[in-house]
């Protein structure tokens, strides 16, 4: 390394802190050192030496490196620390890493130093790039806020005052800037006078308007906009010298500003000021958001002007400027008369984004709307002059194709779309594996008006969706049957728990290694008195596409809670219940309060409850989902990562999340004695999980020869049909009363 390294050990030997300085220079490693052995002297160094590194024994005759760890982190989380220690032992390498420890070198492993420093360096400066950009992005969602809530306003306002009012609201709101003001200029001057103004101004205009009084025109930042007509930046205003109101900025604080000229027809008609607290805010990209912002504003000033905006947003969708439902029941009208004339046929395509809900709970609405605009870009580039796409609801689109001479001809425009639509999309919020279900109706064949028409087209569109997402379906009249079926399901799940038709089914986890029952995970079941037992695959979708999900769910919750502190009662044996939480309940932000109250109504001590969560769940949104999973920490409850290894699980991430157990996926299990990826898989997963200290359960275990396997590789609990299928309380309180499945200590003996 070419720099200078500046290295505290925290050592009660000189003289192993000086073999290590040595290992250090052997490896060409220019280093500052200096050593400390108490926590008081730490806390000095950390202030006064700011270290690059900290190297740190275990254990001490003062002091411990788990203590030190802690204030270390405390104090300067980003800075790496590396235990050099001769009595640390795998437990303890495991609980120091998972306390943010960089690495472990044993004392008499020297040469494995130089290696640790560079790889530990190496990660906190990709940690340091990481934290820069997830703040990048942060500040671009609250700029992408702003430019919803502006779009939103600019629908809403047709006052030229209010609509400056509510934009200065907005971007101190939901940018979370320090301050926004708008100017409009003195006749014949650049001299802005302020109309509008939100945020921390403490008397900040009035100063500026006073010393603005002594002379003709702004020489500053705001007047040179003006004259200019152009975006200009003060990304440090105390360093930019074309700053003239400096001092009376940085005594409130502000460290950045923009100046955004409104134009009208290319006339300024005003400047929109707004300040950062923090310096070198707007880069490029907030430079092209911001320029975004200023242009939606000054063209709703010119249609507030005009008169004419109103009439604008009638029939355009604000968010992707297509055609809203108002404009598609005027083309699709024309469409269906030039037919009659012609005696030709068209063709009415409903569209509907596949898993797009997902998108929008887990990254953000300001991520769900960028991804609208790019989709709806992308769709309207697959079609011809004459067609039109349209906008008719969050993430439904129809599109009107006439002039179709055959079905062939309209089937292959749709599979333009699909194939288009399924390519990956990059946006701010990241890139996006996305895709679309179509439902296809055709004039005459399928409807002569344009009700029926997308009626009918609708019907089509979850026929495709039924069909298993990304592909299209042209209508037929069995489909209609279908659809009531869908609303007679939906209809009757909404009345399903007052009318106490759920219950629960029970299936065992068994420990490998005993045989005995060590948990149960509660399966939600329907009896309707009409429909009969109602399969979950069913009634469950339909749940998670509407709020139905969260009551199911805080009702499988309760009652889980409660049944096992029943058999607890009868003196069966202790064990741990498992409860489903999909994605929607767990963005649920009263979750943890829905658990504490099931558990404190059940008289269950929490350590008994535990809640899986789907590798999707926990992969959106890390720094929410630790948080909420920290709750349930604190509170006692199990945490467990579901279906394990069917997602996409960032290994940095997975040993910060506070969880117990990993569950294999069946699809995994199913032919690990057969198929040698699935084993290979498999046996990873039972690695992975073992190395990070968790416990590892597969399900859908059905044979001798799966279990043979499982315990061979030491996989720690099983689950499956081979054991029993889900069954009702009271068989699975005989089974407890029997103590397990004692059979599969032989098999595995």
């Amino acid at each position: 390394m070419e720099a200078t390294l500046k290295i505290l050990f925290v050592e009660d030997s000189a003289a192993d802190a000086e073999l290590e300085i040595r290992a250090l220079k052997r490896a060409s490693i220019a280093c500052a050192t200096r050593r400390v052995e108490n926590e008081i002297d730490l806390r000095k160094q950390l202030v006064e030496f700011r270290p690059d590194l900290i190297i740190s024994d275990f254990s001490l005759p003062m002091f411990d490196g788990l203590s030190a760890l802690r204030i270390a982190k405390a104090e300067q989380p980003d800075t790496p620390f590396i235990f050099v220690s001769g009595t640390i032992g795998e437990e303890r390498a495991i609980e120091a890493l998972k306390s943010g420890a960089s690495d472990y070198v044993l004392k008499n492993s020297p040469a494995r130093l130089p290696q640790a420093i560079l790889r530990a360096l190496r990660e906190a400066e990709d940690i340091k790039l990481r934290k820069k950009q997830e703040q990048k992005i942060t500040r671009l969602s609250r700029i992408h806020a702003v430019l919803s809530g502006i779009n939103s306003a600019v629908v809403r306002i047709r006052d030229r005052k209010a609509l400056f009012h509510e934009a200065c609201a907005i971007a101190v709101k939901f940018g979370q800037f320090r301050m926004a003001w708008i100017g409009v200029p003195e006749l014949h001057s650049t001299k802005l006078i302020p109309v509008s103004w939100n945020g921390f101004n403490e008397g900040y205009l009035d100063d500026v308007g006073l010393e603005l009084a002594k002379v003709a025109n702004d020489p500053g930042i705001g007047g040179q906009a003006l004259l200019r007509k152009t975006v200009i930046v003060a990304n440090d205003i105390e360093s930019d010298e074309r700053v003239i109101f400096k001092q009376q900025a940085l005594a409130r604080d502000y460290r950045s500003m923009i100046a955004l000229p409104l134009l009208v027809e290319d006339k300024d008609v005003a400047v929109f000021l707004i300040y950062a607290a923090d310096a070198n805010i707007f880069d490029g990209e907030e430079l092209s958001l911001m320029g975004e912002l200023a242009g939606d504003i000054s063209y709703a000033l010119e249609y507030i002007e005009k008169e004419e905006r109103l009439n604008y947003l009638a029939y355009f969708d604000v968010l992707t400027g297509l055609p809203n439902r108002n404009l598609l029941n005027d083309r699709l009208t024309q469409a269906i008369s030039h037919c009659k004339r012609t005696n030709s046929m068209a063709a009415v395509a409903f569209i509907d984004l596949d898993h797009f809900k997902l998108i929008n709970d887990s990254m953000g609405h300001n991520v769900g709307d960028d991804f609208l605009k790019l989709i709806s870009k992308r769709l309207a580039g697959c079609l011809r002059d004459g067609d039109t796409i349209a906008r008719v609801g969050g993430d439904e689109f129809v599109v009107v194709l006439p002039r179709q001479m055959d079905t062939d001809a309209t089937t292959q425009i749709i599979q333009r779309i699909l194939a288009s639509a399924s390519e990956p999309l990059n946006s701010a919020g990241g890139e996006f594996n996305s895709a679309c279900s179509i439902g296809v109706a055709l004039y005459p064949r399928d409807g002569e008006d344009a009700e029926t028409l997308l009626k009918h087209a609708d019907a089509a569109m979850y026929r495709a969706k039924e069909s298993g997402r990304n592909t299209f379906k042209f209508y037929a009249e069995e489909m209609n049957v279908k659809i009531k079926e869908r609303l007679l399901i939906e209809g009757k799940l909404r009345h399903a728990i007052e009318r106490d038709e759920l219950f629960l089914n029970y299936q065992p986890q068994v420990d490998l290694h005993t045989g005995k029952i060590i948990g149960v995970e509660a399966l939600v079941r329907w009896r309707n008195p009409e429909l009969g037992i109602v399969p979950p695959a069913r009634f469950i979708s339909l749940a998670e596409e509407s709020d139905l999900i969260l009551l199911i769910g805080e009702w499988v919750m309760r009652k889980a809670c409660a049944q096992n502190k029943a058999w607890q009662d009868l003196g069966l044996p202790a064990i741990t219940i498992s409860v489903n939480v999909s994605s929607r309940q767990f963005r649920q932000v009263t979750l943890p309060e829905v658990t504490a109250a099931a558990l404190k109504d059940a008289a269950l001590d929490p350590k008994y409850l535990e809640l899986e969560l789907t590798e999707s769940v926990v992969m959106n949104n890390v720094a929410e989902v630790i948080a909420t999973m920290s709750k349930f920490q604190a509170m006692g409850v199990e945490l467990s990562i579901d279906d394990f290894g069917t997602g996409y699980s960032s290994l940095s991430y997975l040993k910060r999340f506070p969880v117990s157990r990993l569950k294999v996926d069946q699809s995994f299990v199913r032919d690990i004695a057969t198929d040698p990826d699935d084993a290979a898989i498999t046996g990873a997963i039972i690695l992975l999980g073992h190395s990070l200290g968790l416990k590892v359960i597969a399900e859908g275990v059905e044979t001798e020869e799966q279990l043979t396997f499982l315990r061979a590789r030491e996989c720690d609990e099983v689950q499956g049909y081979y054991f029993s299928k889900p069954m009702a309380c009271d068989d699975m309180r005989s089974l407890l009363e029997s103590n397990g499945f004692p059979m599969v200590k032989t098999l595995v003996t």
